[in-house]
């Protein structure tokens, strides 16, 4: 049986986005950032996002800043920074994503409390 790590980012793209061609393939990718606190920048946590041939309409608005939800599957990844030192992390691909405008963030209406002070990111 095959199963997926299926997951929904909702935050702000980092550094300008970079495209790609792959085989002939338009690849963009960028970075969004999580934020738990918005004063706390050691709470971001960075997900790298790979989008193979994104609607042309929707690359324009891939911006530093902007707003944005990412669904889609989880994968490992392995690379090397600029000093040779290799690093693990995460990389969101196949995604869905949609540009949010400021109107549609709202404040929960019920605080979630997590189970265990350990759980938080």
């Amino acid at each position: 049986m095959l199963s997926d790590a299926t997951i929904v980012l909702i935050g702000h793209i980092g550094a300008e986005p970079r495209a790609m061609q792959v085989r002939g393939k338009r690849v963009l990718r960028f970075s969004v950032a999580l934020n738990r606190k918005a004063k706390d920048p050691s709470m971001t946590r960075w997900f790298a996002v790979e989008s193979w041939s994104p609607p042309r309409d929707l690359v324009p608005r891939l911006r530093p800043g902007a707003y944005v939800r990412v669904t889609g599957l989880l994968f490992p990844e392995t690379y090397k920074d600029d000093a040779g030192v290799e690093h693990e992390g995460w990389v969101v691909k196949f995604p869905t994503i949609m540009v949010l405008d400021a109107g549609t963030r709202r404040k929960r209406s019920v605080d979630a409390t997590p189970v265990d002070p350990e759980d938080q990111f």
